[in-house]
Protein backbone atom coordinates (compact mmCIF):
# COMPACT_ATOMS: atom_id res chain seq x y z
CA UNK A 1 0.00 0.00 0.00
CA UNK A 2 2.68 2.39 0.67
CA UNK A 3 4.77 1.91 -2.19
CA UNK A 4 1.17 2.61 -4.52
CA UNK A 5 1.05 5.83 -2.53
CA UNK A 6 4.28 6.82 -3.23
CA UNK A 7 3.93 5.91 -7.09
CA UNK A 8 0.84 8.09 -7.02
CA UNK A 9 2.95 10.70 -5.56
CA UNK A 10 5.65 10.67 -7.71
CA UNK A 11 3.76 10.66 -10.96
CA UNK A 12 1.49 13.44 -9.74
CA UNK A 13 5.19 15.40 -8.90
CA UNK A 14 6.33 14.57 -12.48
CA UNK A 15 3.27 15.53 -14.00
CA UNK A 16 3.10 19.25 -12.20
CA UNK A 17 6.68 19.73 -13.07
CA UNK A 18 5.82 18.71 -16.96
CA UNK A 19 2.94 21.09 -16.91
CA UNK A 20 5.46 23.98 -15.35
CA UNK A 21 7.94 23.22 -17.68
CA UNK A 22 5.62 22.96 -20.84
CA UNK A 23 4.68 26.42 -19.66
CA UNK A 24 7.99 27.85 -19.10
CA UNK A 25 9.36 26.42 -22.15
CA UNK A 26 10.77 28.67 -24.65
CA UNK A 27 9.82 28.44 -28.04
CA UNK A 28 11.32 31.95 -29.73
CA UNK A 29 12.19 35.50 -28.73
CA UNK A 30 10.06 38.90 -29.41
CA UNK A 31 12.26 41.82 -30.60
CA UNK A 32 11.68 45.76 -30.86
CA UNK A 33 10.86 47.07 -34.48
CA UNK A 34 11.25 50.28 -36.16
CA UNK A 35 7.86 49.71 -37.87
CA UNK A 36 4.82 52.20 -36.66
CA UNK A 37 1.46 50.04 -36.66
CA UNK A 38 -1.72 51.06 -36.94
CA UNK A 39 -5.43 49.01 -36.26
CA UNK A 40 -8.24 51.16 -37.62
CA UNK A 41 -6.51 54.23 -38.01
CA UNK A 42 -4.83 54.30 -34.32
CA UNK A 43 -1.54 53.64 -33.67
CA UNK A 44 -0.36 50.53 -31.19
CA UNK A 45 2.43 49.31 -29.50
CA UNK A 46 4.05 46.72 -32.26
CA UNK A 47 7.02 44.16 -32.14
CA UNK A 48 8.57 41.52 -33.96
CA UNK A 49 8.10 37.57 -34.00
CA UNK A 50 9.39 35.63 -36.74
CA UNK A 51 9.60 38.54 -38.85
CA UNK A 52 6.04 39.42 -38.85
CA UNK A 53 4.22 42.42 -36.42
CA UNK A 54 2.79 41.21 -33.70
CA UNK A 55 0.37 43.66 -31.01
CA UNK A 56 -0.89 42.25 -27.91
CA UNK A 57 -5.03 41.08 -28.04
CA UNK A 58 -5.19 42.48 -24.88
CA UNK A 59 -4.44 46.02 -26.52
CA UNK A 60 -7.02 46.30 -28.56
CA UNK A 61 -9.19 47.24 -26.06
CA UNK A 62 -8.61 48.49 -22.62
CA UNK A 63 -11.01 46.66 -19.93
CA UNK A 64 -9.81 48.12 -17.05
CA UNK A 65 -9.49 51.61 -17.97
CA UNK A 66 -11.95 51.36 -20.85
CA UNK A 67 -9.75 54.77 -22.14
CA UNK A 68 -8.79 53.20 -25.78
CA UNK A 69 -10.55 50.77 -27.81
CA UNK A 70 -9.28 49.80 -31.88
CA UNK A 71 -12.49 48.70 -32.98
CA UNK A 72 -12.41 45.01 -30.79
CA UNK A 73 -13.69 43.80 -27.62
CA UNK A 74 -11.94 40.14 -26.22
CA UNK A 75 -12.41 38.10 -23.66
CA UNK A 76 -11.07 34.72 -21.93
CA UNK A 77 -12.48 31.42 -20.99
CA UNK A 78 -9.65 29.97 -18.59
CA UNK A 79 -11.78 26.43 -18.21
CA UNK A 80 -11.66 26.08 -22.00
CA UNK A 81 -8.23 27.95 -22.14
CA UNK A 82 -9.70 30.11 -25.04
CA UNK A 83 -9.40 33.77 -26.06
CA UNK A 84 -11.70 35.28 -28.62
CA UNK A 85 -11.33 38.16 -30.27
CA UNK A 86 -14.07 39.48 -32.34
CA UNK A 87 -14.97 43.02 -34.16
CA UNK A 88 -17.83 44.89 -33.16
CA UNK A 89 -17.63 47.08 -36.19
CA UNK A 90 -16.81 50.39 -35.48
CA UNK A 91 -13.19 51.71 -35.56
CA UNK A 92 -12.86 52.28 -31.98
CA UNK A 93 -11.95 55.26 -29.50
CA UNK A 94 -9.30 57.54 -27.86
CA UNK A 95 -5.64 57.99 -28.85
CA UNK A 96 -2.72 56.48 -28.73
CA UNK A 97 1.32 57.78 -30.12
CA UNK A 98 3.22 54.72 -29.84
CA UNK A 99 7.11 54.93 -29.72
CA UNK A 100 8.80 53.78 -33.21
CA UNK A 101 11.27 51.52 -31.81
CA UNK A 102 15.22 50.54 -32.74
CA UNK A 103 14.95 47.05 -35.17
CA UNK A 104 16.59 43.67 -33.30
CA UNK A 105 16.56 44.53 -30.20
CA UNK A 106 15.66 41.34 -28.00
CA UNK A 107 12.63 42.26 -25.36
CA UNK A 108 11.71 38.52 -24.00
CA UNK A 109 11.08 35.45 -25.03
CA UNK A 110 8.01 33.81 -26.34
CA UNK A 111 6.75 30.60 -24.03
CA UNK A 112 5.03 28.25 -25.60
CA UNK A 113 0.85 28.05 -24.71
CA UNK A 114 -1.98 25.76 -24.61
CA UNK A 115 -4.23 28.78 -24.78
CA UNK A 116 -6.48 28.48 -28.40
CA UNK A 117 -6.50 31.91 -30.36
CA UNK A 118 -10.31 32.84 -32.17
CA UNK A 119 -10.44 36.00 -34.23
CA UNK A 120 -13.85 36.60 -36.11
CA UNK A 121 -14.52 32.95 -35.49
CA UNK A 122 -11.21 31.65 -36.76
CA UNK A 123 -8.57 30.25 -35.31
CA UNK A 124 -5.11 32.13 -35.79
CA UNK A 125 -1.50 31.56 -33.68
CA UNK A 126 -1.27 33.29 -30.70
CA UNK A 127 2.00 33.61 -28.85
CA UNK A 128 2.24 33.27 -24.61
CA UNK A 129 4.43 36.84 -24.16
CA UNK A 130 5.42 36.57 -20.06
CA UNK A 131 1.45 36.18 -19.42
CA UNK A 132 -0.07 38.38 -22.48
CA UNK A 133 -1.23 37.11 -25.70
CA UNK A 134 -0.03 38.15 -29.17
CA UNK A 135 -1.49 37.88 -32.68
CA UNK A 136 0.60 38.90 -35.93
CA UNK A 137 -0.69 41.41 -38.29
CA UNK A 138 0.54 39.52 -41.33
CA UNK A 139 -1.34 36.29 -40.07
CA UNK A 140 -4.80 38.22 -39.40
CA UNK A 141 -4.28 40.28 -42.79
CA UNK A 142 -3.11 38.61 -45.83
CA UNK A 143 -5.91 37.98 -48.05
CA UNK A 144 -5.57 35.11 -50.75
CA UNK A 145 -8.04 33.10 -52.83
CA UNK A 146 -8.74 30.51 -49.61
CA UNK A 147 -10.13 33.17 -47.69
CA UNK A 148 -13.94 33.39 -47.95
CA UNK A 149 -14.22 36.92 -48.61
CA UNK A 150 -11.64 37.11 -50.93
CA UNK A 151 -13.86 39.06 -53.37
CA UNK A 152 -14.58 41.88 -50.79
CA UNK A 153 -11.02 42.01 -50.01
CA UNK A 154 -11.03 40.75 -46.76
CA UNK A 155 -9.74 37.52 -45.21
CA UNK A 156 -11.30 34.84 -42.94
CA UNK A 157 -10.53 37.37 -40.38
CA UNK A 158 -12.36 39.79 -41.63
CA UNK A 159 -9.10 42.02 -41.97
CA UNK A 160 -6.29 43.42 -44.37
CA UNK A 161 -3.60 45.08 -44.02
CA UNK A 162 -1.28 47.43 -45.54
CA UNK A 163 2.70 47.68 -46.01
CA UNK A 164 4.16 51.14 -46.68
CA UNK A 165 7.98 50.57 -46.87
CA UNK A 166 8.84 53.88 -47.77
CA UNK A 167 7.56 55.15 -44.01
CA UNK A 168 8.00 51.51 -42.47
CA UNK A 169 4.30 51.80 -41.22
CA UNK A 170 1.76 48.62 -41.57
CA UNK A 171 -1.94 49.42 -41.07
CA UNK A 172 -4.71 46.55 -40.20
CA UNK A 173 -8.34 47.04 -41.00
CA UNK A 174 -11.42 45.45 -40.32
CA UNK A 175 -14.95 45.21 -42.10
CA UNK A 176 -16.56 48.24 -40.73
CA UNK A 177 -19.60 49.50 -40.20
CA UNK A 178 -20.64 52.84 -41.98
CA UNK A 179 -19.42 55.54 -39.65
CA UNK A 180 -22.92 56.82 -38.86
CA UNK A 181 -26.24 55.72 -37.85
CA UNK A 182 -28.04 54.75 -41.33
CA UNK A 183 -31.19 54.58 -40.11
CA UNK A 184 -31.31 57.44 -37.97
CA UNK A 185 -30.49 59.47 -40.91
CA UNK A 186 -31.76 58.19 -43.72
CA UNK A 187 -34.01 60.77 -45.42
CA UNK A 188 -37.80 59.22 -45.55
CA UNK A 189 -38.51 58.36 -41.87
CA UNK A 190 -41.37 56.60 -40.51
CA UNK A 191 -40.42 53.79 -42.54
CA UNK A 192 -39.73 50.63 -41.49
CA UNK A 193 -37.07 48.13 -42.62
CA UNK A 194 -37.47 44.28 -42.47
CA UNK A 195 -34.28 42.12 -43.08
CA UNK A 196 -34.81 38.58 -43.50
CA UNK A 197 -31.41 36.68 -44.43
CA UNK A 198 -30.16 38.20 -47.35
CA UNK A 199 -33.18 40.11 -48.19
CA UNK A 200 -34.11 43.61 -47.59
CA UNK A 201 -37.91 45.23 -47.67
CA UNK A 202 -39.31 48.50 -46.01
CA UNK A 203 -43.00 49.64 -45.56
CA UNK A 204 -44.17 53.03 -44.43
CA UNK A 205 -46.06 53.47 -40.95
CA UNK A 206 -47.72 56.71 -40.39
CA UNK A 207 -47.22 55.95 -36.76
CA UNK A 208 -43.81 54.71 -36.76
CA UNK A 209 -41.21 57.10 -34.60
CA UNK A 210 -39.32 60.19 -36.33
CA UNK A 211 -36.47 57.48 -36.83
CA UNK A 212 -36.51 54.64 -39.06
CA UNK A 213 -36.35 51.44 -37.05
CA UNK A 214 -34.68 47.72 -38.52
CA UNK A 215 -36.54 44.50 -37.43
CA UNK A 216 -34.68 41.21 -38.76
CA UNK A 217 -35.08 37.51 -38.96
CA UNK A 218 -32.19 35.04 -39.26
CA UNK A 219 -32.96 31.26 -39.90
CA UNK A 220 -30.76 28.91 -38.42
CA UNK A 221 -28.43 27.99 -41.42
CA UNK A 222 -27.96 31.59 -42.01
CA UNK A 223 -27.43 32.58 -38.88
CA UNK A 224 -24.37 29.21 -38.61
CA UNK A 225 -22.53 30.77 -41.79
CA UNK A 226 -20.93 33.45 -39.57
CA UNK A 227 -18.03 36.32 -40.61
CA UNK A 228 -18.64 35.31 -43.77
CA UNK A 229 -19.30 38.90 -45.95
CA UNK A 230 -22.98 38.17 -47.54
CA UNK A 231 -24.36 40.42 -50.22
CA UNK A 232 -27.83 42.04 -49.51
CA UNK A 233 -30.85 42.46 -51.86
CA UNK A 234 -33.57 44.79 -52.13
CA UNK A 235 -36.31 44.53 -54.49
CA UNK A 236 -33.79 41.85 -56.31
CA UNK A 237 -30.71 44.76 -56.61
CA UNK A 238 -27.47 44.45 -54.34
CA UNK A 239 -28.32 46.59 -51.85
CA UNK A 240 -24.87 46.44 -49.67
CA UNK A 241 -23.21 43.38 -47.42
CA UNK A 242 -23.68 42.19 -43.83
CA UNK A 243 -21.86 39.98 -41.72
CA UNK A 244 -23.21 38.03 -38.41
CA UNK A 245 -21.16 37.28 -35.69
CA UNK A 246 -23.14 33.91 -35.03
CA UNK A 247 -24.66 35.20 -32.02
CA UNK A 248 -27.55 37.05 -33.86
CA UNK A 249 -25.64 40.94 -34.21
CA UNK A 250 -24.52 41.90 -37.52
CA UNK A 251 -22.35 44.36 -39.11
CA UNK A 252 -23.62 45.77 -41.91
CA UNK A 253 -22.48 48.34 -44.72
CA UNK A 254 -25.48 49.50 -47.30
CA UNK A 255 -25.71 51.11 -50.60
CA UNK A 256 -27.74 54.30 -49.80
CA UNK A 257 -28.40 55.41 -52.81
CA UNK A 258 -30.03 52.14 -53.72
CA UNK A 259 -32.11 51.92 -50.27
CA UNK A 260 -33.21 55.39 -51.32
CA UNK A 261 -34.13 54.46 -54.82
CA UNK A 262 -36.58 51.84 -53.16
CA UNK A 263 -38.15 53.88 -50.94
CA UNK A 264 -38.29 57.34 -52.10
CA UNK A 265 -41.84 56.68 -52.92
CA UNK A 266 -43.41 54.98 -50.09
CA UNK A 267 -43.83 57.84 -47.59
CA UNK A 268 -47.75 59.06 -47.63
CA UNK A 269 -47.32 62.13 -45.67
CA UNK A 270 -50.41 63.58 -44.05
CA UNK A 271 -51.84 66.67 -44.11
CA UNK A 272 -52.41 68.74 -41.05
CA UNK A 273 -56.21 67.71 -41.66
CA UNK A 274 -55.53 63.77 -43.10
CA UNK A 275 -53.40 63.64 -39.01
CA UNK A 276 -56.70 64.91 -37.29
CA UNK A 277 -58.49 62.48 -39.47
CA UNK A 278 -56.35 59.67 -38.52
CA UNK A 279 -56.51 60.35 -35.09
CA UNK A 280 -59.97 60.55 -34.67
CA UNK A 281 -60.39 57.42 -36.85
CA UNK A 282 -57.95 54.84 -35.18
CA UNK A 283 -58.14 56.21 -31.41
CA UNK A 284 -60.31 57.35 -28.41
CA UNK A 285 -58.97 60.63 -28.16
CA UNK A 286 -58.96 61.80 -23.95
CA UNK A 287 -57.13 65.12 -24.58
CA UNK A 288 -55.37 67.59 -26.48
CA UNK A 289 -53.34 70.59 -26.24
CA UNK A 290 -52.36 72.96 -29.22
CA UNK A 291 -49.51 75.32 -29.75
CA UNK A 292 -48.02 76.86 -32.81
CA UNK A 293 -46.80 73.91 -34.19
CA UNK A 294 -49.13 71.65 -33.73
CA UNK A 295 -52.28 69.99 -32.05
CA UNK A 296 -51.18 67.31 -29.21
CA UNK A 297 -53.30 64.78 -28.25
CA UNK A 298 -53.31 61.82 -25.60
CA UNK A 299 -55.32 58.89 -27.15
CA UNK A 300 -55.96 55.36 -26.01
CA UNK A 301 -56.30 52.15 -27.85
CA UNK A 302 -56.98 49.04 -26.12
CA UNK A 303 -55.25 49.81 -21.95
CA UNK A 304 -52.20 51.44 -23.89
CA UNK A 305 -51.62 55.17 -24.40
CA UNK A 306 -49.91 57.61 -27.17
CA UNK A 307 -48.99 60.62 -27.19
CA UNK A 308 -49.48 62.09 -30.52
CA UNK A 309 -48.75 65.52 -32.75
CA UNK A 310 -50.85 66.31 -35.43
CA UNK A 311 -47.93 68.90 -37.05
CA UNK A 312 -49.69 71.71 -38.54
CA UNK A 313 -46.95 71.96 -41.48
CA UNK A 314 -48.10 68.11 -41.93
CA UNK A 315 -47.33 64.97 -40.91
CA UNK A 316 -48.59 62.74 -37.73
CA UNK A 317 -45.56 62.04 -35.18
CA UNK A 318 -45.90 59.39 -32.54
CA UNK A 319 -43.89 60.33 -29.06
CA UNK A 320 -44.66 58.01 -26.61
CA UNK A 321 -46.28 54.84 -25.63
CA UNK A 322 -47.91 54.23 -22.16
CA UNK A 323 -48.76 50.97 -21.38
CA UNK A 324 -50.81 49.54 -18.59
CA UNK A 325 -48.28 49.87 -16.00
CA UNK A 326 -49.44 53.34 -16.00
CA UNK A 327 -52.81 53.81 -14.70
CA UNK A 328 -53.20 57.39 -15.54
CA UNK A 329 -51.67 59.75 -18.14
CA UNK A 330 -52.71 63.37 -18.07
CA UNK A 331 -51.24 66.25 -20.09
CA UNK A 332 -50.52 69.26 -18.52
CA UNK A 333 -50.70 72.49 -19.99
CA UNK A 334 -49.30 74.55 -22.91
CA UNK A 335 -46.64 76.92 -21.28
CA UNK A 336 -44.28 79.25 -22.72
CA UNK A 337 -40.57 79.03 -21.09
CA UNK A 338 -38.24 81.61 -21.01
CA UNK A 339 -36.25 82.49 -24.47
CA UNK A 340 -38.73 79.97 -26.18
CA UNK A 341 -41.03 80.92 -29.35
CA UNK A 342 -43.17 77.56 -29.29
CA UNK A 343 -45.38 76.05 -26.46
CA UNK A 344 -43.84 72.96 -24.38
CA UNK A 345 -47.00 70.47 -23.68
CA UNK A 346 -46.45 68.62 -20.33
CA UNK A 347 -47.53 65.30 -19.55
CA UNK A 348 -47.93 63.90 -16.33
CA UNK A 349 -47.32 60.38 -15.61
CA UNK A 350 -49.28 58.53 -12.60
CA UNK A 351 -47.96 56.51 -10.87
CA UNK A 352 -44.19 56.82 -11.67
CA UNK A 353 -41.26 56.48 -9.22
CA UNK A 354 -40.10 60.57 -9.74
CA UNK A 355 -37.51 62.55 -7.68
CA UNK A 356 -37.08 62.43 -3.81
CA UNK A 357 -39.54 60.05 -3.10
CA UNK A 358 -42.27 61.43 -5.52
CA UNK A 359 -45.38 59.33 -7.11
CA UNK A 360 -45.36 61.24 -10.53
CA UNK A 361 -43.27 62.69 -12.79
CA UNK A 362 -44.12 65.72 -15.37
CA UNK A 363 -42.34 65.02 -18.87
CA UNK A 364 -41.88 68.00 -21.52
CA UNK A 365 -42.57 67.08 -24.95
CA UNK A 366 -41.28 70.57 -27.34
CA UNK A 367 -43.18 69.81 -31.00
CA UNK A 368 -40.75 71.97 -32.65
CA UNK A 369 -38.39 69.46 -32.81
CA UNK A 370 -40.57 67.48 -35.76
CA UNK A 371 -41.09 68.29 -38.99
CA UNK A 372 -42.22 66.31 -41.76
CA UNK A 373 -42.32 69.07 -44.74
CA UNK A 374 -42.13 67.04 -47.59
CA UNK A 375 -41.21 69.84 -50.05
CA UNK A 376 -38.56 72.38 -50.20
CA UNK A 377 -41.55 75.07 -50.26
CA UNK A 378 -42.02 75.22 -46.73
CA UNK A 379 -38.74 75.07 -45.30
CA UNK A 380 -38.72 78.28 -44.13
CA UNK A 381 -41.08 78.20 -41.91
CA UNK A 382 -39.20 75.74 -40.32
CA UNK A 383 -37.74 75.89 -36.80
CA UNK A 384 -34.49 77.98 -36.90
CA UNK A 385 -31.38 77.19 -35.75
CA UNK A 386 -29.89 80.31 -32.89
CA UNK A 387 -26.56 80.26 -34.42
CA UNK A 388 -26.71 82.47 -37.46
CA UNK A 389 -23.83 84.87 -39.55
CA UNK A 390 -24.79 88.61 -39.31
CA UNK A 391 -21.85 89.60 -41.78
CA UNK A 392 -22.48 88.72 -45.11
CA UNK A 393 -21.89 90.02 -48.87
CA UNK A 394 -25.26 89.00 -50.80
CA UNK A 395 -24.44 89.21 -54.61
CA UNK A 396 -24.59 87.64 -58.56
CA UNK A 397 -21.60 84.98 -59.11
CA UNK A 398 -20.49 84.31 -62.64
CA UNK A 399 -21.17 81.03 -63.11
CA UNK A 400 -19.18 78.73 -66.04
CA UNK A 401 -20.81 75.44 -66.78
CA UNK A 402 -19.39 73.60 -70.26
CA UNK A 403 -17.79 77.38 -71.57
CA UNK A 404 -21.52 78.55 -71.03
CA UNK A 405 -21.47 82.04 -68.49
CA UNK A 406 -24.67 82.67 -66.73
CA UNK A 407 -25.85 84.48 -63.44
CA UNK A 408 -26.52 83.11 -60.23
CA UNK A 409 -27.65 84.53 -57.13
CA UNK A 410 -24.39 84.08 -54.29
CA UNK A 411 -23.55 84.44 -50.79
CA UNK A 412 -20.36 84.99 -49.34
CA UNK A 413 -20.28 84.23 -45.38
CA UNK A 414 -17.59 85.88 -44.07
CA UNK A 415 -16.58 82.79 -41.67
CA UNK A 416 -16.46 80.41 -45.28
CA UNK A 417 -14.25 82.79 -47.11
CA UNK A 418 -12.56 80.23 -48.86
CA UNK A 419 -16.04 79.27 -50.56
CA UNK A 420 -19.38 80.62 -52.30
CA UNK A 421 -22.85 79.74 -51.54
CA UNK A 422 -25.44 79.62 -54.49
CA UNK A 423 -28.96 79.51 -54.75
CA UNK A 424 -30.28 75.86 -55.09
CA UNK A 425 -33.30 76.70 -56.96
CA UNK A 426 -31.07 78.31 -59.44
CA UNK A 427 -27.95 75.90 -59.51
CA UNK A 428 -30.38 72.73 -60.22
CA UNK A 429 -32.38 74.41 -62.89
CA UNK A 430 -29.40 74.77 -64.70
CA UNK A 431 -27.41 71.96 -64.09
CA UNK A 432 -30.74 69.85 -64.59
CA UNK A 433 -31.00 67.84 -61.51
CA UNK A 434 -33.68 67.09 -59.79
CA UNK A 435 -33.91 67.52 -55.53
CA UNK A 436 -36.58 68.41 -53.09
CA UNK A 437 -36.35 69.70 -49.00
CA UNK A 438 -37.87 66.37 -47.07
CA UNK A 439 -38.21 65.60 -43.43
CA UNK A 440 -35.44 68.51 -42.62
CA UNK A 441 -32.91 66.94 -45.37
CA UNK A 442 -31.55 68.06 -48.86
CA UNK A 443 -32.41 64.89 -51.20
CA UNK A 444 -30.86 65.23 -54.60
CA UNK A 445 -31.51 62.63 -57.60
CA UNK A 446 -28.56 63.02 -60.13
CA UNK A 447 -28.18 61.26 -63.50
CA UNK A 448 -24.66 60.35 -64.71
CA UNK A 449 -23.91 63.60 -67.30
CA UNK A 450 -20.71 65.01 -67.08
CA UNK A 451 -20.13 68.72 -66.71
CA UNK A 452 -17.28 71.36 -66.75
CA UNK A 453 -18.28 73.28 -63.68
CA UNK A 454 -16.46 76.30 -62.21
CA UNK A 455 -16.88 79.84 -60.31
CA UNK A 456 -14.75 81.72 -58.95
CA UNK A 457 -14.63 84.85 -56.18
CA UNK A 458 -12.35 86.80 -58.63
CA UNK A 459 -15.23 87.24 -61.18
CA UNK A 460 -17.90 87.43 -58.73
CA UNK A 461 -19.75 91.29 -59.06
CA UNK A 462 -21.01 91.72 -55.34
CA UNK A 463 -23.30 94.36 -54.16
CA UNK A 464 -22.70 96.64 -51.26
CA UNK A 465 -22.19 94.28 -47.87
CA UNK A 466 -25.12 93.36 -46.64
CA UNK A 467 -25.72 92.73 -42.69
CA UNK A 468 -28.78 91.00 -42.34
CA UNK A 469 -29.03 87.48 -40.36
CA UNK A 470 -28.24 84.62 -42.59
CA UNK A 471 -29.59 81.42 -40.37
CA UNK A 472 -28.35 78.02 -40.68
CA UNK A 473 -30.43 75.63 -41.68
CA UNK A 474 -32.11 72.70 -39.34
CA UNK A 475 -29.41 69.54 -39.00
CA UNK A 476 -30.15 67.10 -41.56
CA UNK A 477 -28.37 65.28 -43.92
CA UNK A 478 -27.87 65.49 -47.83
CA UNK A 479 -28.46 62.52 -50.17
CA UNK A 480 -27.36 62.03 -53.44
CA UNK A 481 -28.87 59.48 -55.92
CA UNK A 482 -27.82 57.60 -58.73
CA UNK A 483 -23.92 56.44 -59.55
CA UNK A 484 -23.18 60.00 -57.22
CA UNK A 485 -24.37 59.35 -53.54
CA UNK A 486 -23.74 61.73 -50.64
CA UNK A 487 -24.50 62.00 -47.28
CA UNK A 488 -23.62 64.70 -44.95
CA UNK A 489 -25.13 66.84 -41.68
CA UNK A 490 -26.08 69.99 -42.64
CA UNK A 491 -24.76 71.68 -39.20
CA UNK A 492 -21.61 70.65 -40.55
CA UNK A 493 -19.44 67.44 -41.09
CA UNK A 494 -17.58 64.94 -43.46
CA UNK A 495 -19.05 65.14 -47.68
CA UNK A 496 -19.31 61.28 -48.38
CA UNK A 497 -19.23 60.80 -52.41
CA UNK A 498 -18.62 57.49 -54.09
CA UNK A 499 -17.53 56.02 -50.76
CA UNK A 500 -14.76 58.85 -49.86
CA UNK A 501 -14.94 61.27 -47.19
CA UNK A 502 -14.49 65.15 -47.90
CA UNK A 503 -14.01 67.15 -44.56
CA UNK A 504 -15.58 69.74 -45.91
CA UNK A 505 -18.50 71.43 -43.95
CA UNK A 506 -21.73 71.71 -46.05
CA UNK A 507 -24.07 73.90 -44.25
CA UNK A 508 -26.96 75.64 -46.19
CA UNK A 509 -27.90 79.18 -45.47
CA UNK A 510 -31.43 80.88 -45.08
CA UNK A 511 -31.46 84.00 -46.29
CA UNK A 512 -34.98 86.22 -47.55
CA UNK A 513 -37.12 82.99 -48.21
CA UNK A 514 -34.44 81.35 -50.13
CA UNK A 515 -31.49 78.36 -49.59
CA UNK A 516 -27.90 78.78 -50.30
CA UNK A 517 -25.54 75.69 -50.45
CA UNK A 518 -22.19 75.45 -50.78
CA UNK A 519 -20.97 75.75 -54.88
CA UNK A 520 -18.37 73.00 -53.72
CA UNK A 521 -21.26 70.80 -52.95
CA UNK A 522 -21.98 70.59 -56.50
CA UNK A 523 -18.01 70.92 -57.97
CA UNK A 524 -17.97 67.40 -56.23
CA UNK A 525 -21.10 66.03 -57.65
CA UNK A 526 -19.55 66.21 -61.49
CA UNK A 527 -15.83 65.92 -59.83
Amino acid sequence: MKKLLSLILVFLFLNSVSAVSAAETVVGNIYSTDILAYVNGKQIDSYNIGGKTAIFVEDLYDWEHNERSYGFIWSYNDEKRILTVSSDGRKGFGSYDAPRGQTGTILGNVYATDIQVYFNGHEVPGYNIGGRTAVCIEDLGTVDETSQNFQFGYSNYLCNFKWDEANRTVSLETYLQDDFDWLNHFPNYKLKFFLKDDQLSCTFDQLNPYQCTLETEFSENFLRDAYRIKPVYMNGEYAGNLVLDGEGGFVAQFQFHTLYKHTKDLAEMLTYEEAKQYVSDNFEVLDTREDENAVTYLAKQGEVRYLLHAMKRGGLVQDGIFHSGYTTVELGEVTNPENSDFGQPYVYLYPFGGPHGATSCKLMYATDQFDFAISYNSFQDMALSQYSSICSTIGVADLVIDGKHCKIDAIEAYEYKSNIFVDVDQIVEILGINYCFQNGNFVFETNNEKHEISISLDTVKYHEPVYKEIYNMITGDILLNGEKTAFTYLAGGSLLTNGAFYEKEVQPYLYDGKAYVPFHFFELIYS
